[in-house]
């Protein structure tokens, strides 16, 4: 009875079913590596942020610069919430309305020590928000 089928339909669909697994299968590994680099270069602001006592623009802006880098190489394994991850990130570092560079939102100098931490927290908060796109 199914000596009259082919077989050569079936070799290719598990050919096809194969390749797209282990296309699937490098995707994922690559995320999870960007995810993970991408948490190594912002826990530890977030890490210093809650044990330093140092201005909280201060720690910002010295590491800024490694965050943006590491935001472009994330975003770049992102598909459905890269747009989502993009404006937590504009609403992290930049202006709403001027769009520039805009760290000193957080700025503990020439404010009430309840404002600073205040201040303190909401960076917290915003790069933890940012962090939780890269959950293992």
């Amino acid at each position: 009875m199914f000596e009259d089928v082919p077989t050569y339909p079936f070799m290719i669909i598990a050919a096809l079913l194969g390749g797209l697994f282990l296309f699937a299968n490098a995707r994922m590994s690559r995320y999870r590596e960007a995810a993970s680099k991408f948490r190594e270069t912002i826990e530890p602001t977030i890490s210093k942020l809650n044990h330093s006592e140092d201005g909280t623009t201060a720690i910002l802006e010295a590491d800024f610069e490694k965050h943006e880098q590491a935001v472009r190489e994330f975003s770049r394994y992102l598909a459905l919430s890269k747009k989502r991850f993009l404006s937590c990130w504009r609403d992290y570092a930049f202006h709403p309305e001027a769009g520039i560079r805009f760290l000193e939102a957080y700025s503990s100098v020439g404010v009430s020590v309840s404002k600073a931490k205040s201040n303190r927290e909401l960076a917290i908060s915003k790069l933890t928000r940012l962090v939780n796109y890269a959950k293992p």
